[in-house]
């Protein structure tokens, strides 16, 4: 807003207060619940999201954009509209569809922000697993979200490697969102060096400390990406390269005498986290496909329900499909296999061809979706959308690092001052007649 008064201007602005802090923040405590209403938990991240929701329509109707965008968004919703007619519950179907400048000051909150959150899961490792003592566990007391059988994780005090969680569901939710933090952090290294090279180690050593698959290959296969593909000039890559080398390598030592990568030979045991991440899913498909090679109803899991490997629990039987990507497979059948295959050429594209540090985002993503089935929830779309909004504008940031202007001021010549005055033009004048023959 502009007025205009005797002495000037006045120029009115609203600070993007939703990216600035409510979206970071609302990342690293996107599990806090504040209540559940039935199967329901209002978290963090639902609130986040609808309030980021009300942004967006503001802005689409001030700055809309390219119309083909908006038309793949729009056939993307009618092909699972269009599937739903052949939905045996449609209420669970309706269901399934209920779900600049301020980026660097919002990159610096988040970075603070992850790193309190990293700092609470080392601080529960030591004391869980050195002290023996666990009372920091469940710090969110009755905001605590709940995790694997409906139910607030708590480790145990008679297993031989109690896992740390943080403020997350499980100790594998707390590794794959610090594995995307320390993402975050190597982005914004760069726009600020001293905090974004803090948060990058603590997020780090807090994906290790979750003492998970998730965190620890996640942190490794990150860390990797960035040191032998991103584009990153200067002295922070040499010397995190050694650390990050050593650390890595002695991490996944200790990991081997823990026993802890032998979970990979759980992949053919019903039951297992790991088998449901992996196994079950990926048979599931091999019989989807063969039946609904164009997608099963959104919301639909009679089928799911009806496989033997999908072993019935007390509650009933287990039906979640723990990864996202083979979910979106099984309900896009043909075209989710189309939509991976997009996703993962883009990230390969990022990575290998234009070495850009987007790319991690996408890894970060790609491991993170591999272990979990909750694609479309809230907290993920939170991630996504900001991992959009922080890529777009790095990459803008790298289109726009142009060799320096130098602008100088010269006055305006005029007549008089470009003229020669009238005493020296009759000399000239002259010194040319003087100059011709006789």
């Amino acid at each position: 807003m502009t007025t205009s008064g005797g002495s000037g201007n006045l120029k009115l602005e609203f600070e993007h207060w939703p990216v600035v802090w409510l979206w970071p923040i609302a990342l690293v405590l996107m599990q806090l619940t504040l209540v559940a209403i039935g199967d329901f938990s209002l978290t963090v991240a639902v609130i986040a999201c609808h309030l980021l929701q009300l942004h967006l329509v503001m802005l689409y109707w001030l700055n809309r954009p390219p119309n083909w965008q908006v038309m793949t968004a729009l056939v993307i919703l009618a092909y699972g509209l269009i599937s739903g007619l052949f939905a045996r519950d449609p209420v669970e179907f309706g269901r399934s569809f209920g779900q600049g400048h301020e980026i660097p000051r919002s990159l610096a909150v988040f970075c603070l922000a992850a790193s309190a959150a990293a700092l609470v899961i080392i601080a529960q490792a030591a004391s869980f697993n050195l002290l023996r003592d666990f009372r920091l566990s469940a710090l969110l007391g009755d905001f605590a979200p709940l995790g694997p059988g409906g139910e607030v994780y708590a480790p145990s005090p008679n297993a031989a490697l109690p896992r740390a969680n943080g403020f997350y569901s499980e100790p594998s939710v707390a590794g794959w969102f610090m594995s995307f933090a320390l993402a975050v952090a190597l982005a914004a290294r760069p726009l600020r060096p001293i905090l974004g090279a803090l948060t990058a180690g603590l997020c780090s050593f807090a994906a290790m400390a979750t003492l998970s698959l998730t965190g620890i290959l996640g942190s490794a296969l990150v860390w990797s990406g960035y040191l032998l593909l991103v584009r990153d000039p200067g002295w922070f890559k040499a010397i995190a390269g050694l650390i990050a080398t050593l650390g890595i390598g002695a991490a996944l030592h200790q990991v081997h005498e823990l026993g802890i990568l032998s979970r990979f030979a759980h992949l053919e045991t019903p039951g297992t986290s790991i088998y449901f991440r992996l196994t079950a899913p990926y048979q599931l498909i091999g019989e989807s496909l063969e039946r609904f090679p164009f997608g099963y109803p959104l919301g639909q899991t009679d089928f799911i329900a009806s496989r033997h490997y999908y072993i019935n629990w007390e509650q009933g039987s287990q039906t979640n499909i723990d990864n996202t990507l083979l979910m979106v497979v099984f309900y896009f059948g043909l075209l989710g296999i189309a939509f991976n295959a997009a996703y993962l050429l883009k990230a390969a594209q990022y990575l290998v061809a234009r070495r850009h540090v987007v790319g991690l985002f996408m890894l970060s993503f790609l491991i993170a979706l591999c272990t979990t089935g909750a694609g479309w929830a809230h907290h993920v779309v939170l991630m996504i959308g900001y991992a959009i909004v922080v890529g777009r504008f790095l990459q803008g940031q790298r289109l726009l690092r142009l060799p320096r202007l130098r602008i100088v001021w010269r006055p305006p010549l005029t007549p008089l001052r470009s003229a020669a005055p009238p005493a020296r033009a009759r000399l000239q004048g002259a010194r040319s007649l003087a100059a011709l023959p006789p």
